[in-house]
């Protein structure tokens, strides 16, 4: 399918359009509840404790379940962990959006981290199964800042040699 395509005519997938929308409301939603601290301190009545609870949670969740999400994505497939992710994602917002307090806010912003680490290696994975045709050979080095071409990293040379 890809092979008679050029660069020119290629065109994201729309699984691929769809991760990048998930990651983005992943991204906003951690950047804004960071922003948002002090309002959501005033507006909820919470302590500096359970306020660092409710920006941090969300990240000690997604780092502690990362490994997990890409283990399901390995044994039931990245698209169905990806829909899982953004499933317990959703959810996790919603009860945040209308938390009562801070308890429930806090147990969202966990419920978020955990949609959140299932959602990140399988949209890695979805993304890169779908490169632009001319640059699918390229793609192993993407993550690594190397080239086809390359000759492997030898140990010490490449520090001592410029």
């Amino acid at each position: 399918m890809f092979d008679s395509m050029t660069d020119e005519s290629w065109r994201p997938q729309p699984s691929v359009v769809a991760v990048c929308i998930a990651m983005a409301v992943v991204g906003l939603s951690t950047t804004a509840v960071g922003v948002a601290s002090r309002g959501i301190a005033d507006e909820v009545d919470v302590s500096l404790r359970a306020l660092s609870w409710i920006v941090g949670g969300f990240l000690v969740a997604a780092a502690t379940f990362a490994l997990l999400g890409g283990r399901m994505g390995d044994v039931i497939g990245r698209t169905r962990t990806f829909l899982l992710g953004t499933g317990v994602f959703a959810a996790g917002a919603l009860v945040a959006a209308l938390s009562p307090g801070p308890g429930v806010l806090i147990a969202a912003r966990l419920v978020q981290g955990v949609g959140a680490a299932l959602l990140l290696p399988a949209s890695i994975e979805i993304v890169a199964a779908h490169p632009p045709p001319r640059r699918r050979d390229r793609r192993p080095g993407w993550h690594r800042g190397r080239r086809p071409g390359d000759d492997p990293p030898t140990g010490d040379q490449d520090l001592t040699q410029a």
